[in-house]
């Protein structure tokens, strides 16, 4: 019967249906598949043994012997030794492995001999052999510490031993890792990623589970593999799927079972009730738990759960834990049960603790639960600065009612800070009143007059009315020397960035940038402007068609967002909106797509119209892309109700504008007719003060939207000359993203007017797009760009021949190949410019040699010049000699 279980534990699971392939833990199997010990250690519903069916897969296909046993608490160190004799057996059909078994039988006595004489056995096999061990956990100390010990310590050269277990073992390995031969993959390892959950859900549902449902989902159970199958599982019997994926709860249902199945029914009483109990801290130590339960038990059961379960995780603070989403549900469901006055008593002991230790936020949020009106008053007035900065502005504006006024009417600086909250918080003409009443009191000291200008500018450019900041601004035309908080500097520097991007003044953007690297900033109260700053410097770039600075901006800080305060978070969603900007620029569909799921009803309640602006053109833009005009059309209308809801012109004008352009592109001329009127009826609102920075923006909007409607009544002249026009205001506002999309409907305009500029305008935007990283910007000017761009492909392939033997220098010189570019540094076609102007060519003869225009020719020297740092035409070949490009070595420039 024995031999029969034995059997059983060393056959291999079934891989389930529904497992994905996750690239990223192939990779990882691919740098440790070599070591002798190889260790997954997490607890239960992290995919363990899933991962290691998956690796013994892998293993197999690359010729590996891979042996499997599932260890219990029956598996003493002999009986161990014969389910790795019959794991081995099944593997490799070596009868001596047989041998083995019988010869050793259940001595425990002869368990070493036994296992010597297993790795004798895979020794002599002289072939790469795996044997996979699952379950770790139950294996019996006396086990681990003899039988395991002795086979990693003794194991030959072939041998890799693969160890699952929810719980670390105390092995010998010191001197494995020493040597490298010792691989210990962990929960942050096995924790399923964003790309990983979508994966899963996509090949459960499809499309029929839309992306931002996806997220929310990974976001819920926190890349818990068994949690998300779980929610998977609970809404897969809903007939409307959003509707259930808002209702989802750990407090019914499959999660619910799962967490009292797997967590309370294995846990002392005493220990399900002090989980009940810390479900409302968040985050969590064991000092904290202590202090508010009052067990002195809380630190080795936390220890102990820490390792026996997968509901903790470590935060980035050190001694701090949180529960996991679902586990904190499921277990305030428990607390919600708990009489009234324990409920307020144990709220009560974690404020005063909090409070005691200048944890102000989270104090307050206990006081006002246990319903201590003071000391809450106390504590937000204490915490609303760095619950502010720290871009938590949801709980900042809950805070303000609760703020005695009293206390605000005797301290200036606190009314600011609140006012300041109000102008973040869609309330900017209250933050507005505030700090005109600082500003207009005489007593006012220097450094708080100095705050209410910086507030009253932080609600005018909420309100998108930048023309009115300069005037707030003009006695601080540098900074002051008085003013020392971190905060207020950045904040002075991101005033002016504001006004500098709205006049079209970038390079001032540049010069203003001072955010440090993300780590570089401990200080959470300067996350918020910090982030503002990354934004208008992103928005900067955007505009001057530069994605790919965008993304080396915002990577780095959006991914420490993310880690340290949240997905969701405002520091977060505003790096995202920028970061899905330049991956769409970038033609990156997807990961754009991603970047802006479930994140978008938090950007809408931001009051930074820059970011508002950006999410919605983004999502517009994405609709579009995969061919979705219903929806665009949708969020368009979202879009300008928004604005006219916010008093935000520009982004009704923005809403406009892009509605014409989806109309006028697909030829609903007439659509896109009734439009113009409304769009030329904003003319008015551009030119008054508030609004005047936004005026040059304005007539580009307009100027496009003609020329547009235009090419849709095949106008090619009328098309042409509104184009001119847009050209010219988008080089007054330097607008060189804008420009991008002038040149390709440039071409498109010359094509209807029968232009032989047409292929030239749109090889030069093309080569314009491709140097900047915004191809995307070409394509999305219009439909018939792309039937241009198929002819102008076509004429290439036509003319690279001929321009080989056209553009011969002397008739005894012999033909040559197009310049060579080491490294990739030049196109093909500016390789051949380089050559003919070497050669001595004037652009006229290298027009006609390469079958091109004129202006692709200063084009492409434009680009030769920017790319080798030259100055005229004989310095770019001098400094292409020297850098080692191959050109004509008998050539006088």
């Amino acid at each position: 019967m024995d031999q029969d279980r034995i059997v059983l534990k060393t056959t291999p699971p079934r891989a389930h249906r529904m497992v994905i392939a996750r690239p990223r833990l192939a990779q990882l199997w691919d740098e440790v598949r070599e070591r002798a010990f190889i260790e997954v250690c997490a607890p239960g519903g992290f995919g363990k043994s899933t991962v290691l069916v998956q690796w013994r897969l892998l293993w197999l296909e690359r010729g590996a012997l891979v042996t499997w046993a599932t260890l219990d608490a029956q598996d003493g160190p002999i009986r161990f030794a014969r389910v790795l004799a019959q794991a081995m057996r099944s593997a490799s059909g070596r009868a001596s492995f047989d041998r083995i078994a019988l010869e050793y039988g259940d001595d425990p006595e002869r368990a070493l001999d036994a296992l010597t004489a297993v790795l004798s056995e895979i020794a002599s096999l002289a072939a790469p052999t795996v044997i996979v061990l699952d379950d770790g956990e139950n294996l019996p100390r006396e086990t681990a510490r003899d039988a395991l010990a002795y086979l990693l310590m003794n194991a030959p050269a072939n041998l890799t031993v693969v160890l699952g277990t929810r719980v670390p073992l105390v092995l010998p390995t010191v001197e494995l890792t020493a040597r490298g031969e010792c691989a210990r993959v962990t929960v942050d390892d096995l924790r399923l990623d964003l790309d990983d959950a979508v994966a899963l859900l996509r090949k459960r549902f499809g499309k029929r589970l839309e992306l931002d449902d996806c997220v929310r989902l990974h976001e819920m159970t926190e890349g818990w593999p068994i949690g998300l199958q779980l929610a998977a599982a609970a809404i897969e019997r809903s007939p409307h799927y959003h509707t259930a994926v808002l209702a989802l709860s750990a407090r019914s249902g499959d999660l619910e079972r799962y967490f009292i199945e797997s967590l309370l029914d294995h846990l002392p009483e005493a220990v399900a009730a002090f989980l009940t109990r810390i479900a409302i801290l968040d985050p969590l130590s064991r000092e904290l738990c202590e202090a508010t339960t009052g067990s002195p038990m809380a630190a080795p059961w936390l220890e102990q759960m820490m390792a026996d379960t997968p509901i903790f995780t470590v935060t980035e603070a050190q001694g701090w834990m949180r529960l996991h989403a679902l586990a904190r549900d499921f277990l305030l469901g428990r607390f919600e049960q708990l009489p009234e006055a324990e409920r307020t008593q144990l709220h009560l002991r974690a404020a005063q603790w909090l409070a005691q230790r200048r944890f102000f936020p989270d104090a307050a949020r206990h006081a006002l639960a246990a319903k201590d009106e003071p000391l809450a008053q106390a504590c937000a007035s204490q915490g609303l600065w760095s619950v502010a900065t720290s871009g938590d502005l949801a709980e900042a504006l809950q805070w303000i009612p609760h703020l005695a006024p009293e206390t605000l009417a005797d301290n200036v600086q606190l009314r600011l800070i609140g006012a300041w909250v109000m102008a973040l918080g869609n309330r900017p003409d209250e933050a507005r009143r505030t700090a005109d009443e600082v500003l207009r009191d005489p007593s006012t000291e220097p450094a708080m007059t100095f705050m209410a200008a910086l507030v009253a500018s932080c609600a005018e450019a909420c309100a998108d009315r930048i023309g009115l900041i300069p005037a707030i601004m003009a006695r601080w035309p540098t900074l002051p020397d008085y003013v020392v908080d971190p905060v207020h500097r950045q904040s002075y520097f991101n005033t002016c960035a504001v006004v500098a991007v709205a006049s079209g003044e970038l390079a001032q953007v540049h010069a203003m940038d001072t955010s440090p690297a993300p780590e570089a900033a401990d200080n959470r109260t300067l996350a918020l402007v910090f982030s503002i700053s990354r934004l208008y410097l992103a928005v900067a770039l955007l505009r001057e068609g530069d994605p790919i600075r965008v993304e080396e901006l915002l990577q780095g800080p959006l991914a420490h967002a993310e880690r340290t305060q949240g997905r969701r978070s405002t520091v977060a969603c505003l790096h995202a909106v920028g970061m899905a900007a330049a991956l769409l620029e970038r033609d990156e569909v997807a990961r754009a797509e991603a970047l802006l799921a479930h994140r978008v009803d938090v950007m809408e309640r931001f009051v930074f119209p820059d970011a508002i602006l950006l999410a919605y053109e983004t999502r517009v833009r994405l609709a579009a892309a995969q061919g979705d005009e219903r929806r665009a059309l949708g969020v368009l209308g979202s879009m300008e109700a928004d604005g006219r809801a916010r008093s935000m012109p520009r982004l009704v004008l923005a809403g406009l504008a892009m509605r014409i352009h989806l109309h006028a592109c697909k030829g609903h001329v007439e659509s896109a007719t009734a439009l113009m009127p409304t769009l030329e009826a904003l003319a008015p609102t551009f030119e008054g003060p508030e609004y005047l920075p936004f005026l040059r923006e304005y007539k580009l909007r307009c100027a496009l939207a003609r020329a547009l409607l235009a090419i849709a009544r095949f106008d090619g002249a009328s098309a042409q000359a509104e184009l001119s026009d847009a050209a010219e205001l988008a080089r007054a506002a330097n607008f060189a993203r804008e420009a991008v999309t002038v040149q390709a409907l440039r071409a498109v305009a010359a094509e209807l007017a029968g232009s032989e500029r047409a292929l030239p305008l749109l090889a030069e935007a093309l080569s314009i797009g491709a140097m900047r990283g915004c191809l995307r910007l070409v394509e999305e000017a219009h439909p018939a760009v792309l039937a241009l761009r198929r002819r102008l492909e076509a004429a290439d392939a036509r003319q690279a021949p001929a321009a080989a033997s056209t553009a011969l220098p002397p008739a005894h010189t012999p033909p040559r190949k197009p310049a060579a570019s080491p490294g990739g540094l030049l196109t093909p076609k500016e390789a051949e410019v380089l050559r003919l102007v070497a050669a001595g060519h004037s652009n006229k003869h290298i027009a006609k040699a390469m079958d091109v225009g004129d202006e692709t020719v200063k084009w492409h020297l434009k680009n030769l010049f920017a790319k080798l740092s030259a100055g005229s035409r004989r310095h770019a070949v001098d400094r292409a000699r020297m850098m080692g490009l191959v050109i004509d070595e008998d050539a006088v420039a």
